[in-house]
């Protein structure tokens, strides 16, 4: 968690050029620590590679123009949202370039759609205004995606007919789908019944609760949500 109470863990980004001689180049990334928790050029490279394999013509690398694509890089856990385009800096003297944020890979391509904008921006003012521009983005990325996961969260309501005793069989339904490891499906039985327990004031139970929804969220690389769930927890105890 940094200082403005981010998780870099849950997104990073860089920005790579392809040279035809030197081969990749890392102009930018973030966070500062990200070439430390993975080898981006590598990442870098088989982005490119996979491009111009699945999507391209040797000769035609050159002129690559504009295109979006999502990859996962299955290794360390995260989809590739991927916006790839040409630098022209001189005739005949073309640099590929990727700009790459690197996501959880629980978000599905319709998620990962709605980043698009953001990234395409970067990649239509970089090389104009440089790494201001980027950091900017990036810090706008994680809120709009810190946000999008907390209202997520925020999805699941009780009814007021909603009993303690249907609570207490949705927590012990969710623990058993915990113990399956189905955690998506445990959260939202325990998370139904932790807010009963929240409206009725049953303080060990909310304990209890509260740390199997950490557990599962932390599980799902779900660090923004945990974090809010074990404050609430701190102020429970």
């Amino acid at each position: 968690m940094n200082q403005d109470g981010t998780s870099h863990e849950n997104i990073s980004a860089f920005i790579a050029l392809w040279d035809k001689i030197k081969g990749v180049r890392i102009l930018d990334h973030h966070p500062t620590f990200v070439s430390k928790n993975h080898d981006i050029d590598l990442i870098a490279l088989k982005i490119f590679s996979a491009f111009q394999n699945l999507y391209q013509k040797e000769e035609e690398v050159d002129q690559i123009k504009k295109t979006f694509f999502v990859i996962p890089i299955k290794n360390i856990n995260k989809k590739a949202l991927v916006y790839i385009d040409t630098l022209v800096e001189k005739k005949d003297h073309n640099y590929p370039f990727i700009i790459v944020f690197l996501f959880p890979d629980y978000l599905s391509e319709l998620d990962l759609h709605e980043y698009k904008n953001s990234v395409y921006e970067i990649g239509a003012e970089y090389f104009k205004e440089g790494g201001a521009l980027f950091r900017k983005h990036y810090q706008d990325i994680l809120e709009k995606f810190k946000s999008r996961e907390l209202v997520k969260d925020a999805d699941i309501s009780i009814k007021p007919t909603y009993t303690l005793q249907e609570a207490l069989l949705d927590f012990r339904k969710g623990l058993e789908d915990y113990s399956k490891e189905d955690y998506e499906g445990s959260y939202f039985l325990i998370k139904k019944a932790y807010l009963k327990f929240i409206e009725l004031d049953k303080s060990e139970l909310l304990i209890k609760s509260n740390f199997y929804l950490s557990s599962i969220l932390l599980k799902l690389k779900k660090y923004e949500v945990a974090g809010e769930l074990l404050r609430d927890l701190e102020k429970i105890s």
